[in-house]
Protein backbone atom coordinates (compact mmCIF):
# COMPACT_ATOMS: atom_id res chain seq x y z
CA UNK A 1 0.00 0.00 0.00
CA UNK A 2 3.03 2.13 0.68
CA UNK A 3 4.50 1.50 -2.80
CA UNK A 4 0.94 2.85 -4.40
CA UNK A 5 1.15 6.27 -2.18
CA UNK A 6 4.62 7.07 -2.41
CA UNK A 7 3.77 6.45 -6.47
CA UNK A 8 1.32 8.73 -6.41
CA UNK A 9 2.97 11.46 -4.71
CA UNK A 10 5.74 11.04 -7.25
CA UNK A 11 3.20 11.60 -10.41
CA UNK A 12 1.47 14.13 -8.39
CA UNK A 13 4.57 16.56 -8.29
CA UNK A 14 6.23 15.46 -11.17
CA UNK A 15 2.53 16.82 -12.84
CA UNK A 16 3.14 19.60 -10.60
CA UNK A 17 6.70 20.71 -11.51
CA UNK A 18 5.58 20.19 -15.88
CA UNK A 19 3.09 22.45 -15.04
CA UNK A 20 5.07 25.15 -13.58
CA UNK A 21 7.59 24.32 -16.29
CA UNK A 22 4.39 25.12 -18.80
CA UNK A 23 3.65 28.44 -16.96
CA UNK A 24 7.19 29.73 -17.39
CA UNK A 25 7.46 28.67 -20.85
CA UNK A 26 4.20 30.56 -21.23
CA UNK A 27 4.95 33.14 -19.95
CA UNK A 28 7.55 34.04 -21.71
CA UNK A 29 5.70 34.06 -24.48
CA UNK A 30 3.31 36.61 -23.09
CA UNK A 31 6.57 38.47 -22.54
CA UNK A 32 7.39 38.02 -26.15
CA UNK A 33 4.05 39.21 -27.81
CA UNK A 34 4.36 41.96 -25.03
CA UNK A 35 7.48 43.47 -26.41
CA UNK A 36 6.12 42.59 -29.91
CA UNK A 37 8.95 40.29 -30.93
CA UNK A 38 6.47 37.59 -32.59
CA UNK A 39 3.51 38.47 -34.63
CA UNK A 40 1.50 35.53 -33.04
CA UNK A 41 1.49 33.54 -29.95
CA UNK A 42 1.28 30.42 -31.61
CA UNK A 43 5.21 31.78 -32.68
CA UNK A 44 6.32 32.99 -29.80
CA UNK A 45 5.18 29.85 -27.61
CA UNK A 46 7.00 27.68 -30.17
CA UNK A 47 10.07 29.88 -29.53
CA UNK A 48 9.59 30.13 -25.90
CA UNK A 49 9.64 25.94 -25.48
CA UNK A 50 12.40 25.36 -27.85
CA UNK A 51 14.27 27.51 -26.43
CA UNK A 52 13.27 26.84 -22.68
CA UNK A 53 14.19 23.01 -23.36
CA UNK A 54 17.93 24.13 -24.63
CA UNK A 55 16.42 22.23 -27.93
CA UNK A 56 16.93 25.35 -29.91
CA UNK A 57 16.33 24.36 -33.47
CA UNK A 58 16.95 28.00 -35.02
CA UNK A 59 14.10 27.56 -37.62
CA UNK A 60 12.64 30.95 -35.43
CA UNK A 61 14.51 33.42 -34.05
CA UNK A 62 14.10 36.39 -31.87
CA UNK A 63 14.97 39.99 -33.76
CA UNK A 64 18.39 41.14 -33.51
CA UNK A 65 17.26 43.87 -30.33
CA UNK A 66 16.22 40.77 -28.17
CA UNK A 67 18.63 37.94 -28.85
CA UNK A 68 20.35 38.20 -25.67
CA UNK A 69 17.07 36.64 -24.31
CA UNK A 70 17.17 33.54 -25.90
CA UNK A 71 20.32 32.64 -23.99
CA UNK A 72 18.47 33.85 -20.56
CA UNK A 73 15.64 31.69 -21.73
CA UNK A 74 17.94 28.69 -21.91
CA UNK A 75 19.67 29.21 -18.79
CA UNK A 76 16.76 29.38 -17.14
CA UNK A 77 14.70 26.56 -18.78
CA UNK A 78 18.18 24.41 -17.75
CA UNK A 79 18.16 25.80 -13.93
CA UNK A 80 14.76 24.52 -13.14
CA UNK A 81 14.62 21.42 -15.16
CA UNK A 82 18.01 20.58 -13.03
CA UNK A 83 15.81 21.80 -9.75
CA UNK A 84 13.06 19.98 -10.41
CA UNK A 85 14.74 16.71 -10.87
CA UNK A 86 16.65 17.58 -7.58
CA UNK A 87 13.64 18.18 -5.98
CA UNK A 88 11.92 14.87 -7.42
CA UNK A 89 14.61 12.95 -6.22
CA UNK A 90 14.37 14.55 -2.85
CA UNK A 91 11.25 13.37 -2.52
CA UNK A 92 11.47 10.07 -3.62
CA UNK A 93 14.88 9.72 -0.92
CA UNK A 94 12.24 11.13 1.58
CA UNK A 95 9.53 8.92 1.18
CA UNK A 96 12.08 5.80 0.61
CA UNK A 97 13.62 6.65 3.94
CA UNK A 98 10.75 7.27 5.72
CA UNK A 99 9.08 3.92 5.13
CA UNK A 100 12.07 2.01 6.25
CA UNK A 101 11.89 3.78 9.72
CA UNK A 102 8.17 2.70 10.29
CA UNK A 103 8.86 -0.94 9.30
Amino acid sequence: MRFLRDSAMLTLLSLILMAAHGMEIWGWAALFVHLQAFTSFEEALYFSSVTYSTLGFGDVLLPTEWRLLAGAIAADGLLLFGLSAAFLLETAARLRLGGERSN
